[in-house]
């Protein structure tokens, strides 16, 4: 069965636990489950910041540890390494000691980081979501997330007075790009003269930093705002200034508050058929799926998005779906008049992966 199959098979609708932990210099736990666990089967995951903060990290941990549950196999974590790249080698060496032999690398810069030691440690698979890599022991699978955030454009423009939008975004990197230019791409669809403010704060996760990129948004007349953030500080301060938001979260989440939809991404689908890869001694095969898989998408609507644009965003999605539109289609300008890609074809998946590095016209940044 491949992850496409399992994928639209699976379902798992877990509102992710907000708990925070105090933050740790490096921990290693073991996971198990009750019951026929394999322990010679192990597998290990690593993220820059605390398994249990709100957002990206514990996405990825609770998803994982069910997983493991769910294939019988021991988990080995390892977080809080926060970006650095002596930490995050020490942490693979130590997983590879405990046995692990399938590692999950969460963040977006560690594949680049490791480059060299996965070759090294050519007995050993990894995971990631750097898909420009190219080792025998390394496999890119990642969901197309732009498509959810296309759809998530359509909410924003439609629901927005001022017809500005607001995007708080980590850093200026082709899957941080794909999302800001599908979000605008998206909000123009459904209204041409919408506009994208953009601030990168250059870090994956800082409080500090995005609470000042939200004011300034604001300042320039925003009133709906996205993010691509590794935690949920965008969203929590939002709902204490009443700014209406695009949030990230689990499938099945049911939007509260300001929140007016998420973009999710189904997790346990994605640990659950690397897990089976690894039971089976099966290498995953690189894949990036996207709506029609059911693997990414938007959750529920606030009561507050209105008939039409529900019908609005069902219409986009299925249009995406039967593939009879694309999110980059065509030649695209962008913010500063240049020209990409060609007129009726839709960009590559190597163009959107590597080559995207840049604003599409109606999005700029506000960087200072």
């Amino acid at each position: 069965m491949t992850l496409a199959d399992g994928l639209r098979r699976i379902s798992a609708p877990v509102k992710i636990c907000a708990l925070l932990a105090a933050a740790l210099l490096l921990v290693f736990a073991v996971q198990r489950s009750e019951g026929g666990i394999d322990e010679k089967l192990r597998a290990g995951i690593v993220m820059d910041g605390s398994r249990y903060a709100p957002g990206w990290y514990a996405f990825n941990f609770d998803a994982a540890e069910r997983a493991a549950a769910a294939e019988k196999l021991v988990l080995l974590t390892a977080d809080n390494l926060q970006g650095d790249r002596a930490r995050l080698m020490e942490a693979c060496d130590s997983l590879i000691r405990g046995g692990a032999r399938l590692i999950v690398l969460t963040g977006f810069d560690d594949p680049g980081a490791l480059e060299g030691y996965m070759a090294d440690h050519s007995g050993v698979q990894f995971a990631g979501f750097d898909f420009s890599l190219k080792l025998k022991n390394y496999h890119p699978v990642f969901f197309r997330m732009y498509e959810a955030r296309y759809l998530s454009g359509i909410v924003a423009a439609l629901t927005s007075r001022s017809g500005i939008l607001g995007y708080v975004a980590a850093r200026a990197k082709p899957e941080v790009l794909r999302g800001v230019n599908a979000f605008a791409l998206g909000a123009q669809s459904v209204r041409p003269k919408a506009r994208v403010k953009v601030i990168f704060t250059g870090k994956w996760s800082s409080e500090k930093l995005e609470a000042e990129a939200l004011k300034r948004l604001k300042g320039h007349g925003a009133d709906v705002i996205a993010y691509h953030g590794n935690e949920n500080h965008v969203p929590a301060m939002c709902e204490q200034s009443k700014t209406d938001y695009i949030a990230m979260e689990a499938p099945g989440a049911a939007p509260l508050g300001h929140e007016l939809t998420a973009v999710f991404c189904d997790w346990d689908s994605y640990y659950r058929q690397m897990f089976r890869a690894l039971k089976e001694n099966a290498l995953l095969s690189s894949l990036w799926i996207g709506l029609e898989s059911g693997a990414t998408g938007l959750t529920g609507f606030s009561p507050r998005v209105s008939k039409k644009t529900r019908a609005a965003v069902l219409k986009a999605q299925q249009a995406l779906e039967s593939g009879e539109i694309s999110v980059f289609t065509g030649v695209l300008t962008d913010s500063a008049g240049g020209r990409h890609g060609r007129s009726g074809v839709p960009l590559s998946d190597e163009e959107l992966q590597n080559s995207m590095k840049y604003l599409v016209k109606g999005a700029e940044t506000d960087n200072e």
